[in-house]
Formats: structure tokens, C-alpha cells, sequence
């Protein structure tokens, strides 16, 4: 196996020995040629500029060893340049020697480091003080990018090192799962059929997720023309009146009935259709008080009706608000609506514990009533158990809550007496029970 750490030597292998870029800024011609003859001998590549702008031009696309700056520059001095080289990243550590004609001025000099600078010359400048100093960048420069390299190779060899360790592991597992084999056949066989179950919950999963879909879009198709046919038997009684007898006026209200009839049908299946697809949250909720806010909208709905709705306080539950207040909403609708005929008409809400001390909620009311032999039909779309001429409805309400409750991981189901009122019950789970797709 390959050591993993890179040897010294393959350091001092990835110093570069090619020629370097160095940056010559000074806007007198002579000036710059002074400084390329002074560094001629050391065989860099020497790039000239003769102004602020053009050395920030020529630092787009380069990298250099360093920059001698000259100070005194029209338009933008060196310290301005230095200010604007460092605020870029690729430069933004690049040594910078600055040049200048000037007195040795502290406060010149201390301007010089603030901006930037790594070394001061001062004009006229000894050519050979000025070789060795850049030969020190030369050397800087070239040792910083061989530490890169070796960084990178070490990297390399580190990311290499490490799949072969993964395909070691993978192979030992592989060994592992291929000697527990024989002792796992029964357990591939229990898998498989657990498989197959899977496979047939995810059909039933799309076929009613199909269902849902289709139920949504018939029901926004047949919307249309239940307006025509409204609106249409309107624009008679509307228009014509005058010249239509009884019969057909009352023909045509009968239209009109049945229209809105089903008009509500078709809202209702869009509320049952969007309890399945809307998305599922889970929060504390005070249902207290979810139900009093229900209970005071059916006061102002209904003003010619007035139970006496107790409802117990500090009642918590986790889960989706806005379902479970569609949950409350038809509850505690039902209720209103059953105890209209009631002598003193009662409500309440509120929660007991089940034999294991789990929370069950109830809405319970004195109202009509029903014979438990129907109870099955409770929770099926469009199955009622009066006449609609007795209680107005669809049959949808309670289809809708049946499926907010299975949502939240829980169960629903009622007891009730003909003429002696209903109690509906229901359970919800914690969050990490409960499936949003349940």
C-alpha cells in the first residue's frame, strides 16, 4: 500500500523553477525601463503598467510574485492603487514594494504600510538592494504555491486512501451478509411478503389518490353548468312571469332548488377531495378555544337558535389547526343542526381519558338523535340518516371529519339514541404517529 503522507522530497519537487510574473507600475517610460534593466538578470517574466488603472487591469487575469508601485502617479498615486489591490481577493496578499522620489516623511512611510505595503524603496534606487529584495518574493511566492501543490497531492492521496478504506469496508460487509445467508431465508421470505404488501398499499395509495383527483376535477367541471342552469331558470322567472302559469313556475323553482342542491353537493365533494390533498402540519393547538370561535360563528349564522354550549377549558391537542377546525366546524354544526327541535337544546365539548389514560375528545349533544344500527353509515359521502326536508345537509360533513381524524393517526365513531341525542368521539395521535399520508 502507498504511504498516505507525501514525503519531504515531493515538497521541495512542487517549488517551480519557471519564471514568475512581476508587476512594474510607474507612469515615466524611463523610469520603468530603469527597473526592467535593474531585474533583468534574475529571467522573470516583467510586466509593465503605466498607470493605477492599467495595473488594476493587468491583475485580472495573472498572478504575480509582487508589484513595484511607484507613489507619485497622476490620476491615482500608489497608495490609492494599493487601496484598490487589496480590496481584491486574488490580490489581495500579493507583496507590494513601493517606490518613491519623496523624503523619508514617517508619516508617508506609515501611510505606505497602512494601505498595504510589504517594503519601501526609496529614488533613486540601488539596483542591487532591489534584486535581492524582490529575489525574496521570487522565493516566497514560488515556496506558497508549492505548498498548494503539496496541499492538493496530500489531499489526493488522502481522498484516494480513503475509497480504498470504503472498499474494504464494503467488501468485509460483503463477507458478513454472504456467511448470515443460510440464516436469513426465512427472513427474505417474510420480506418479500411484506414487499408484495407494500406494493399493493402503494396501488391502493395512487388508485385513491386518482379517485381523489378525479372526484376534484368532475367536481369543478360540473360547476359550470349547474350556473347555467340556475342562472337560465332566473332569467324565466325573471323575464317571463307575467306569461308562465303556476305549474311552471313552481317547475322552475323546483330547477332552481335542485341546482343549488347540488351545487353544494359538488362544494362538498371539493371539501372532501382537499382534505386529502392540502398539506399536514403538526402544532400545540387549544381546541377550547378553536371551539369557542366555532361556536360563536354558528351564534351569528344561526341567530334563531340558541343551545347552551358548554365547553370544557384547557383542552390541548397536537395537530393541524386548520383540519381539526374543519373537525370542529361540522361536529359542532351537526349539533346545532339536530338540537333545532330540542325543548332546551344542550352542547358540549370536551375530553375524557380511555382505560389507558389516553386523551378521547367528544361533542355531545340532546338533540334528534339516531338508532345505532345505522351508525355504520355515518361516515360514508352522501349517507344520511333524515330526511333533508327534517335537517337540511349533503352527507359529506362527517366523511370529511372521518378522514381529518384518520390524517391525524386517530379514530372516530358515535353513540346515540333515537330522540336521545348523539356523542361523537374521536382520538389523535402524537406527531411522530401520526402519517400525513394516512
Amino acid at each position: 500500500m502507498a504511504e498516505v503522507i507525501p514525503h519531504r522530497a515531493a515538497y521541495a519537487g512542487a517549488v517551480m523553477t519557471e519564471p514568475v510574473d512581476i508587476l512594474l507600475v510607474d507612469d515615466r517610460p524611463q523610469n520603468l525601463l530603469s527597473l526592467e534593466a535593474a531585474l533583468e538578470d534574475l529571467n522573470q517574466n516583467l510586466v509593465t503598467a503605466a498607470s493605477g488603472s492599467e495595473a488594476l487591469r493587468a491583475l485580472l487575469d495573472r498572478e504575480y510574485a509582487v508589484i513595484l508601485l511607484d507613489v507619485m502617479m497622476p490620476e491615482m498615486d500608489g497608495y490609492e492603487t494599493a487601496a484598490l489591490i487589496r480590496q481584491r481577493a486574488q490580490s489581495r496578499h500579493t507583496p507590494i514594494i513601493f517606490l518613491t522620489a519623496i523624503d523619508k516623511n514617517p508619516a508617508h512611510i506609515e501611510r505606505g504600510y497602512e494601505v498595504g505595503a510589504a517594503d519601501y524603496l526609496f529614488k533613486p534606487i540601488d539596483p542591487h538592494i532591489l534584486r535581492a529584495k524582490v529575489q525574496v518574493f521570487i522565493e516566497l511566492h514560488r515556496h506558497r504555491r508549492a505548498a498548494e501543490t503539496f496541499s492538493a497531492a496530500l489531499e489526493e492521496r488522502v481522498r484516494v486512501r480513503t475509497a480504498e478504506l470504503e472498499a474494504a469496508n464494503r467488501r468485509l460487509q460483503q463477507e458478513i451478509a454472504d456467511r448470515k445467508r443460510a440464516e436469513a431465508e426465512v427472513r427474505t421470505l417474510n420480506a418479500e411478503l411484506e414487499e408484495r404488501v407494500r406494493a399493493r398499499t402503494a396501488e391502493l395509495e395512487a388508485t385513491n389518490e386518482e379517485l381523489t383527483a378525479f372526484s376534484y376535477s368532475v367536481s369543478h367541471d360540473l360547476r359550470a353548468p349547474l350556473r347555467k342552469l340556475n342562472a337560465f331558470s332566473q332569467f324565466l322567472l325573471d323575464d317571463y312571469a307575467a306569461e308562465l302559469d303556476e305549474p311552471a313556475q313552481d317547475y322552475l323553482q323546483r330547477i332552481q332548488a335542485a341546482s343549488e342542491h347540488m351545487n353544494a353537493l359538488v362544494s362538498d365533494l371539493l371539501k372532501l377531495s382537499r382534505v386529502v390533498r392540502v398539506p399536514f402540519t403538526h402544532e400545540p393547538l387549544d381546541l377550547s378555544a378553536l371551539a369557542a370561535d366555532v361556536v360563536e360563528e354558528l351564534r351569528l349564522s344561526h341567530p334563531g337558535h340558541e343551545p347552551e354550549v358548554r365547553i370544557e377549558a384547557g383542552v390541548h391537542a397536537e395537530g393541524d389547526a386548520r383540519l381539526l377546525r374543519i373537525v370542529l366546524q361540522n361536529l359542532l354544526d351537526n349539533a346545532w343542526k339536530f338540537t333545532g327541535q330540542a325543548e332546551a337544546p344542550c352542547i358540549a365539548f370536551g375530553m375524557e381519558p380511555d382505560e389507558d389514560g389516553q386523551p378521547v375528545y367528544y361533542v355531545r349533544d340532546n338533540g334528534a338523535g339516531f338508532e345505532m344500527e345505522h351508525a355504520d353509515k355515518l361516515f360514508h359521502p352522501f349517507q344520511r340518516l333524515h330526511a333533508p326536508s327534517e335537517f337540511p345537509g349533503t352527507g359529506i360533513g362527517l366523511a370529511i371529519v372521518q378522514r381529518v381524524i384518520r390524517r391525524h393517526g386517530g379514530n372516530i365513531w358515535a353513540e346515540a339514541a333515537e330522540g336521545e341525542g348523539a356523542a361523537f368521539y374521536f382520538t389523535l395521535q402524537p406527531s411522530e404517529a401520526a402519517s400525513d399520508d394516512a
